[in-house]
């Protein structure tokens, strides 16, 4: 039972919903037109597998089901990710201008930096950490979400090892070349 919109991304539509039979709250993402560029259906699937990697961890969005849609399979345009609900996500809670305490700053940021170091353990880097994909619950508990732009590296654990194995093109995608020569430069 669909309940209220909670919000809009650029790749689709979450609303707060009801599952019936057990009458708990989840968060369900349309995707839509997931299927029509080829780099946006990567992005959703490379999102879905990190996600049942690690939707586990106490500090990361869970997912529960991708939902199917039925009918002809040419004719797919539209995903359904069904997520644990959240009350509200960071970037929400600072527009409303609501006050938090030093304690709650610290949970805040313990959960993000417990989320982050589980993700990076097993080799994912995020790449789109912002207070929209900090997702919280009433006491302040964060769950970092939206990993569809993220990376998998790896031997993230090791970060030298990693750069030395490949170091152009790890520095290549994470580093931008203009900021990298002004830092050179300002070191002569």
């Amino acid at each position: 039972m669909l309940i209220r919109e909670i919000g809009r991304g650029s790749y689709g539509t979450v609303v707060k919903a009801q599952h019936v039979p057990s009458g708990k709250f989840v968060a369900i993402k349309k995707v839509s037109n997931v299927f029509a560029n080829p780099s946006d259906a990567k992005r959703m699937l490379r999102e879905v597998q990190i996600l049942m990697q690690m939707g586990r961890h106490r500090n990361i969005v869970k997912l529960y089901d991708v939902l199917e849609p039925t009918g002809n399979r040419d004719e797919y345009n539209d995903l359904f990710f069904v997520f644990k609900e959240h009350n509200i996500d960071l970037l929400t809670m600072m527009l409303i201008g609501t006050e938090l305490t030093e304690f709650n700053v610290q949970i805040i940021m313990y959960n993000i930096l417990c989320g982050l170091t589980y993700a990076h353990s097993a080799g994912i880097i995020h790449r789109d950490l912002k207070p929209a994909n900090i997702l919280l619950n009433e006491d302040c508990r964060a769950k970092i979400c939206d990993f569809g732009l993220s990376r998998q590296v790896a031997d993230l654990a090791n970060p030298m090892h990693t750069c030395n194995k490949n170091a152009a093109q790890f520095l290549k995608e994470y580093v931008d070349s203009n900021v990298m020569m002004k830092y050179l430069h300002n070191i002569d």
